[in-house]
């Protein structure tokens, strides 16, 4: 994650009532302050029709299920091929119609686990292979936090994705019903996403992947020395307050509240902080052939190759998500624009088991 980053305190200016530190520098991250739509908790009927249940019941292999599907005639049904169309380009692999019945039974399985942490294991065990990385080392960090970010995070450069569980849980009453399941479920295909776009930026081109988090870190320790620095100056503390018609003292807590942030993001001053980010960065680099470089490299000018380029082109000019807006030009950017879409579909996947299966509802 990271926040804007500044050459010289005199880049501060006013929006909105805060102090934006901006630089006239591309700033660049690995990860960015991410969002998820989190529904509020609704009531609903829950479970299956005794006809469903019949149905998931003949047996636990997509064959069998796909079987009784054909002989009921419900492959034809529009919505069965909507959905295997919408498994292909979420995650950009082949997927037949036989193979769809028992990887919506699995969801649906999953779906009812009552155990916090079982279900979060489990569903994103689930995403994982269905996004073609069960074999590689991407682990699940459950962070227990309320006072963080209402969703999750993909961390390319430590290789772990954080579900903040307790934070979901908390948000819909801190009821472990469908609704906050389907928004931990909707929140694993959201950033998923971002590791496939990950993928493709690799595959793509991995030194203009990695030179974006350098250069995204060397703004934010820039910034977190301009920040120390402007603290420990009353004369500069008084230009910029003049600048930006604000008291000494409303600049001061601002200066602060950015620099707890930083820090929270596990920023620090250090006296020679360009060393120390180009180390960091080799090992990055290293991490991620690791975990992508098995994978091979797009043909230039292929429409592989030219997705990857606009994922790392949009990394460099990611628009972040402000709270207390509609934050519509954050959801328009390609990067979040197919996240939200993965994660809308997700939610619909209770919808979807029961529409495809209505002709067996009693």
């Amino acid at each position: 994650m990271s926040i804007n980053a500044v050459d010289s305190y005199n880049s501060l200016r006013l929006t909105n009532n805060n102090i934006n530190f901006r630089s006239e520098k591309v700033t660049i991250s690995e990860q960015k302050p991410d969002t998820v739509e989190i529904s509020s908790k609704q009531k609903k009927k829950e479970g299956m029709s005794t006809g469903m249940k019949l149905l998931l019941g003949i047996s636990g292999t997509g064959a069998a299920i796909y079987g009784a599907l054909v002989t009921h005639r419900v492959l034809t049904r529009p919505s069965l091929e909507k959905l295997q169309q919408e498994f292909k380009e979420i995650f950009r692999r082949e997927v037949s119609l036989e193979e769809i019945p028992d990887m919506l039974k699995k969801y649906q399985d999953i779906l009812e686990i009552k155990d916090e942490k079982e279900f979060c294991q489990k569903a994103f065990e689930q995403v994982k292979k269905d996004y073609g990385y069960a074999d590689t080392n991407i682990q699940l960090v459950l962070d227990e936090s309320t006072d963080g970010i209402l969703g999750g995070g993909w961390h390319s450069s430590g290789n772990d994705f954080r579900i903040y569980y307790k934070n979901i849980l908390e948000h819909n009453g801190n009821v472990f019903d469908r609704q906050t399941k389907s928004n931990i479920l909707g929140t694993f295909f959201h950033e998923f996403q971002h590791v496939k776009q990950t993928e493709y930026c690799i595959r793509t081109d991995i030194d203009k992947y990695v030179n974006n988090i350098k250069n995204d870190a060397l703004l934010n320790q820039t910034y977190i020395t301009n920040l120390s620095e402007l603290l420990k100056s009353k004369e500069k503390l008084a230009e910029v307050a003049k600048q930006n018609n604000m008291t000494v003292e409303q600049v001061i807590n601002t200066a602060n509240q950015k620099l707890e942030v930083l820090k929270t993001k596990g920023y620090q001053e250090i006296p020679d902080y360009v060393k120390e980010v180009n180390a960091q960065v080799d090992t990055i680099k290293t991490r991620l052939n690791k975990q992508f470089g098995k994978y091979k490299k797009f043909k230039p000018g292929s429409e592989e190759y030219k997705l990857g380029e606009q994922y790392t082109q949009n990394y460099g000019n990611y628009i972040e998500a402000q709270k207390d807006s509609a934050n519509k030009e954050y959801k328009e950017q390609i990067l979040e624009k197919e996240a939200f879409k993965a994660e809308y579909m997700s939610k619909d996947i209770p919808k979807r088991l029961r529409s495809i299966w209505n002709v067996f509802s009693v």
